[in-house]
């Protein structure tokens, strides 16, 4: 069995034993061309270059703050509290379903990128998963598993929601379990009452209480600050291998990269500013995918990382626009 009834375990290790018994990603396997998983020596700096990207050059000309604020809509989802999430605590990937050395590679390369764009990332020594990211041939058997016993990790959700959370619908799932926490220093995960069948679920050290659901109170009054702040407790991404079957690693690695590190609004906004995330999109029409992060991408993770996530949604979405704007020079390298 992979686990005991009524006994708290890791959501990784409940999906690790998940994967043991149903469909690994065999297929999806580095395609001709795509660049190896780095060595110890070059996976303790985020990497420079990779012969499978390719580096796309920006457009002439400073970017517009319109551009820089379309880009936010898109690419920005608020979470319970209304604010933009991100993570607090460092980031700590955990990949599975592919080649142990594949598997490595692309939880070193998340934590790279994390470093680059000011997300905390683990001190030497290692760290408890946050991050799990599953390649599968059978999302939709990944997420139901996770419906029934850990439900919580489908993000904010109702009851009636839950086959809608559940549900896969692109070669790409990601699902976020976030926590608002206030100047004063209360916290609560983002859970709705009554959204779980189980009795608790286990986050980090401890359980939470999967009936509680309230959320700390902000301030009144003010129209630039909430007092509240929203970040990531878990994220879990599901990837399809049949679907993604033949791509190069290391372009899906930058997408599970970028969803990773925030929530985006939509996946299929395909706007005047490039992004990884176009990588899947269905709306670009002959423009090509970037095959990395885009400086738009890099801009925006920057400004989400650096902002004081406690003021209000239009002063957020204003402080990063600048900054996107300030960051993206016309000489700016679009994988930067």
């Amino acid at each position: 069995m992979c686990w005991t009834s009524g006994r708290v375990v890791k959501l990784g290790l409940v999906l690790s034993c998940l994967l043991s018994t149903t469909g690994r990603a065999g297929a999806q396997t580095p395609a001709p061309g795509a660049s190896p998983p780095p060595t110890a020596a070059q996976a303790s700096s985020p990497p420079t270059t990779v012969t499978s990207l390719t580096v796309v050059a920006p457009k002439s000309g400073e970017p517009s703050y319109t551009q820089a604020l379309d880009f936010i809509q898109s690419h920005g989802a608020p979470a319970r509290s209304g604010q933009l999430a991100r993570w607090r605590d460092p980031v700590c990937p955990i990949t599975m379903g592919l080649s142990p050395q594949v598997d490595a590679w692309v939880s070193r390369w998340i934590v790279a990128r994390a470093a680059r764009v000011g997300a905390a990332i683990p001190k030497r020594g290692g760290c408890r998963p946050n991050i799990e990211i599953v390649f599968t041939s059978d999302p939709q058997g990944v997420l139901d598993f996770v419906a029934k016993k850990r439900d919580a990790y489908l993000g904010y959700h109702y009851v009636a929601q839950t086959k809608a959370f559940s549900t896969v619908t692109r070669p790409v799932e990601a699902r976020y379990l976030t926590a608002t926490r206030s100047v004063a220093g209360g916290e609560s995960f983002d859970i709705a009452s009554g959204s779980s069948p189980s009795a608790s679920s286990f986050v980090g050290d401890g359980s939470l209480d999967i009936a509680g659901g309230s959320s700390p109170s902000g301030c009144a009054g003010s129209s630039f600050t909430r007092c509240i702040s929203s970040h990531f407790v878990n994220v879990l991404i599901v990837v399809d291998g049949k679907a993604l079957n033949g791509r190069k690693v290391a372009p899906v690695a930058d997408y599970i990269a970028m969803l990773a590190l925030s929530q985006a609004r939509s996946l299929e906004g395909c706007g005047a500013l490039p992004s990884i995330l176009d990588l899947l999109s269905s709306k670009c029409g002959d423009r090509s995918a970037p095959d990395a992060w885009t400086g738009g991408d890099t801009a925006y993770l920057r400004g989400l990382y650096s902002a004081n996530l406690e003021d209000v949604m239009w002063l957020e979405k204003d402080t990063i626009a600048d900054r996107m704007v300030k960051n993206l020079a016309p000489t700016t390298a679009a994988s930067k």
